[in-house]
């Protein structure tokens, strides 16, 4: 048994969730932590030792909920105004358009009004699919979702779930058995930002203010290859900020879950019908459709998957790709993030200091950032 719940090791745990969802005595429950990420813990009084925490674990049963990938496309969304409005070639839209014709209830994570939080939440509202749209980075909390999405499933509602891969499979893991009527998509996932630097971030920022618009990912004044920008708007001003210390810190995988730096699920069988991502490779692997506004990855890895392709073809331009080549070409189809081996470092640093001093060390451009850093990035580059 290799799970969080008897090893602690935090890099065992990705936050599902299921566990805590499937213990029949109510044993388990969410710990709050300093960085804010999820992680269950044990009332010993309450745990009859029935073992259904690990048989729910997606660290534990990775094998049995994933899929190799079958075949590999380019695609973009034929509305400019979509692709403006993704992270990429606009994939999640078309997607999710086609399914919700259908009478599917999607699921996806979404910023909280104060763009301070994320969580999942469902909806059959494309005014809500469309909060879902544009990458998040951050932990989206899953509270209450996995039984209220099985308790839908069972009463016969269509549901689209689209999450990281770990959630996804820990969602597979929980309900137990396969649905005709769950369609799920996952993302090639580069791992998860820490909640409370995101909540404290944002606070920084805003000094105050009620923001109007965030986002990671940002066209408004920006090519797609030029997009990873963090970008707020606050309510008293018209001007866009670009963040260029969140990004950094994102980048150089301070904040990031533990487990994302030994994830199961950063290879190329996959736990999801369809798996998107950023086709960062497009010039040279589908040079006729790269341009300024963003080409999607896709993969089909199951029958599903495969039956949606054709319904694709009237909102978006696809193109197959060599699998083996697109493939290799996405890093986290392969490996997992790399992690930082000053994280603990920073995370002290963290506590003994302003948010705003540990932001501009950690994720600045300043002499005093680079000297700090370089020793760690030789020893990170060594170990690649």
């Amino acid at each position: 048994m290799n799970t969080y719940l008897t090893t602690k090791d935090e890099k065992s745990c990705c936050g599902c969730l299921s566990c805590v969802y499937s213990c029949p005595t109510g044993a388990i429950s969410v710990e709050n932590r300093f960085d804010a990420f999820a992680f269950p813990t044990v009332d010993a009084a309450k745990c009859v030792g029935c073992d259904k925490c690990r048989k729910v674990c997606p660290n534990d049963c990775a094998e049995a909920v994933i899929s190799p990938i079958r075949r590999t496309f380019a695609l973009k969304h034929k509305s400019d105004e979509t692709r403006k409005r993704s992270s990429s070639g606009g994939a999640f839209t078309a997607i999710s358009d086609c399914l919700m014709e259908d009478g599917y209830k999607v699921y996806g994570a979404v910023f909280d009004g104060t763009y301070r939080h994320v969580m999942h939440v469902g909806s059959a509202s494309k005014d809500d699919r469309d909060r879902m749209r544009i990458s998040k980075y951050v932990e989206s909390s899953l509270k209450d979702v996995y039984p209220a999405l099985k308790a839908e499933l069972d009463a016969g509602q269509r549901v689209f779930f689209t999450g990281t891969p770990c959630q996804v499979a820990g969602l597979k893991a929980f309900l137990g058995k396969e649905y005709d009527s769950l369609f799920t998509m996952d993302f090639v996932c580069h791992g998860v930002f820490s909640p409370k630097l995101m909540s404290d971030y944002i606070e920084l920022l805003s000094n105050g203010s009620k923001i109007a618009y965030f986002a990671f990912r940002d066209k408004t004044n920006s090519t797609w290859e030029a997009s990873e920008k963090p970008t707020i708007q606050c309510e008293d001003t018209s001007n866009l900020r670009y963040l260029p210390y969140c990004y950094r810190l994102i980048s150089r995988s301070f904040g990031h879950r533990p487990s994302c730096s030994a994830c199961k699920y950063a290879q190329s069988s996959r736990p999801s019908d369809i798996t998107v991502g950023d086709l960062w490779s497009a010039g040279w692997l589908c040079p006729e459709l790269k341009d300024d506004l963003g080409v999607s990855f896709l993969s089909v890895n199951t029958d599903k998957g495969q039956a949606l392709l054709d319904h694709l073809k009237e909102s978006c331009t696809l193109r197959e790709l060599d699998k083996e080549k697109a493939v290799s070409s996405a890093e986290h189809l392969n490996r997992p993030s790399r992690p930082s081996y000053i994280n603990d470092m920073f995370w002290k640093y963290y506590k003994r200091h302003s948010p705003r001093k540990t932001i501009e060390l950690y994720g600045g451009d300043s002499l005093k950032s680079k000297l700090m850093r370089k020793p760690f990035e030789y020893i990170n580059a060594k170990r690649r």
